[in-house]
């Protein structure tokens, strides 16, 4: 009787880990090929400054330094919202920084 108990709550167990691992493996798959994917650019200003929002008087969170590279990963015309090799995030004006990789 017990055995039967015990059995079930292995198979469960072992369920639930299966899950747990395909969902953390999909998202270790995702974050890889995002990372490889990602438009790529270069600061070009000499010092920039990544912002909160998309806004010329929003907060600066961050500076960044010309030759830096970023990862692009929203454009909104203007404003780019880059990502540091660091994982930091902001919003920088399209003009300080160029496109590479990019046909």
């Amino acid at each position: 009787m017990w055995a039967r108990k015990v059995r079930t709550a292995l198979l469960v167990a072992s369920l639930a880990a299966f899950a747990w691992l395909l969902a953390a493996g999909s998202a270790l798959s995702y974050q890889v090929i995002d990372e490889r994917t990602a438009p790529k650019a270069i600061v070009l200003a000499r010092e920039i400054e990544a912002r909160f929002a998309p806004l010329p008087d929003s907060t600066v969170h961050f500076k960044l330094a010309q030759g830096t590279a970023v990862s692009i990963k929203e454009d909104r015309g203007e404003w780019l919202f880059i990502e540091r090799a660091d994982g930091q995030q902001g919003w920088v004006r399209r003009d300080a920084v160029e496109r590479i990789g990019v046909e």
